[in-house]
């Protein structure tokens, strides 16, 4: 039963345009954000912007994790802990 419900589910999402990635996104911003970190964003002097989560205690070091193109943030998130 739960197999089914889960089948329908993602032919729903299908049927409805949306994109698996930005259902996996939304998930895992929502993740990150629940672990206490917030969205922060920089406009770049060169044109752009540039994106990042800021949590954490304050007085600790501070750690700056770089990643690449669909790097999962809920990794980073765990090496955060």
């Amino acid at each position: 039963m739960l197999k089914k419900l889960i089948g329908v589910s993602l032919f729903i999402i299908l049927l409805s345009g949306c994109s698996i990635v930005g259902v996996v996104d939304h998930h895992q911003q929502r993740t990150v954000a629940n672990a206490g970190f917030e969205r922060q964003e920089i406009a770049l002097k060169e044109g752009g912007e540039l994106h990042y989560w800021q949590g954490g205690d304050t007085s600790a070091p501070a750690i700056l994790l770089l990643h690449g193109f669909v790097a999962p943030a809920r990794l980073q998130t765990q090496l955060m802990s």
